[in-house]
């Protein structure tokens, strides 16, 4: 995740999320929470989204706890709304910025999606281009874009165990 500033990156095994400034030197280690698997920022802090307690943690540079916040495992935000993946349920919810339910859509739904097991598709991790929502799918190696109206309109193999994605602007 970047912040304006720093590169944060999240390890779900040491449970920590290091800070690298422009050098690619750490500057901070924080503990955001328990196996962080996923980082975002609300504009003001890091958030970490820790997989072994279905939880997000906001936290401030200096590693203090400003809220902790009951969400599954990875989110991003299109500008206006935060977008959830929820891993267990193989679904994608869409919050408002009041913490108003928008949706809750399933991560595949294209034709051929009957012949996909349907519990292994697993959301892993999101990111959003300006018009999609796109969603790695760990459990099948695929990616897929949503409208932000939820509509799916592709899925497209990536390879085994995809772990994370990155949008730069201009490509995936």
């Amino acid at each position: 995740m970047f912040d304006g500033e720093k590169v944060w990156a999240a390890s779900n095994t040491t449970h920590v999320a290091t800070a690298l400034d422009k050098d690619w030197q750490p500057v901070a280690i924080i503990a955001p929470g328990s196996a962080p698997i996923d980082m975002f920022s609300d504009g003001e802090y890091p958030c970490g989204a820790n997989a072994h307690a279905d939880t997000v943690t906001k936290i401030s540079v200096d590693g203090d706890v400003v809220g902790v916040y009951d969400v599954l495992i990875a989110f991003t935000s299109d500008g206006e709304n935060i977008w959830v993946a929820n891993w267990r349920e193989n679904t994608l919810s869409k919050v408002g910025p009041d913490g108003a339910d928008l949706g809750k859509f399933p991560v595949g739904m294209l034709a051929f999606d009957f012949i996909l097991d349907r519990l292994g598709e697993l959301p892993f991790t999101l990111t959003v281009d300006g018009e999609h929502v796109w969603i790695v799918k760990s459990g099948h190696g695929t990616v897929s874009p949503k409208q932000l109206d939820g509509v799916t309109i592709g899925t497209y193999p990536v390879g085994s165990g995809p772990a994370s994605v990155a949008y730069d602007g201009a490509s995936l």
